[in-house]
């Protein structure tokens, strides 16, 4: 927290003087993406890992079959096996350093929040405290910040989702063919 709060009011200012210059409210998006975006990127990376790992343990399978079925040399059967075990163990790791990663981010941009709204709520008028209940800034502080972060969590489905569908529609034309494309019609 002693790290975090200063770089946010860092770039708070930074973004806030570019906003008021152009005659334009700050909002905290850009902020918020200036203060974290190593960390979530790296989170998405190891998203992008993960999916494509997932898609090849059954490609892999595929050869073991072949294997299987054919009258290959014995190394290429233990290669195989060695290769999808490999496979699975950077699959977990993808995936547990993703989750780790972006509830890193989670709890810094939680944390960020708490603070700074705090920190404002400390230094509101008199005026201005008539208009904002205890609640409301509780609220702020505890629920709005939460669902931002919650929000933040779930960023990297927009493009992690379309991307295993797409490839799980491909390997099953690779597999099926045109069969991929008919769906069944009830009514």
């Amino acid at each position: 927290m002693q790290t975090l709060v200063p770089l946010w009011e860092t770039y708070w200012n930074q973004v806030r003087e570019a906003k008021k210059s152009a005659g334009q409210k700050a909002g905290i998006l850009m902020v918020l993406v200036k203060c974290f975006w190593p960390t979530f990127l790296l989170g998405a990376i190891y998203q992008l890992a993960y999916v494509l790992l997932q898609f090849a343990s059954p490609q892999i399978l595929g050869l073991i079959i072949s294997f299987v079925q054919s009258d290959d040399p014995d190394w290429k059967g233990y290669l195989y096996t060695g290769l999808f075990a490999v496979v699975a163990f950077l699959s977990a790791i993808s995936d547990s350093s993703y989750w780790y990663n972006l509830n890193l981010v989670g709890l810094r941009l939680r944390t960020t929040l708490a603070s700074t709204i705090y920190k404002k709520s400390l230094k509101l008028s008199n005026s201005s405290r008539k208009t904002n209940t205890a609640g409301e800034i509780v609220n702020l502080v505890s629920v709005d910040s939460q669902k931002i972060t919650d929000a933040c969590l779930m960023v990297n489905m927009m493009w992690s989702c379309p991307l295993q569908v797409a490839l799980a529609i491909y390997f099953l034309y690779q597999t099926i063919g045109v069969a991929v494309f008919v769906g069944k019609y009830t009514s």
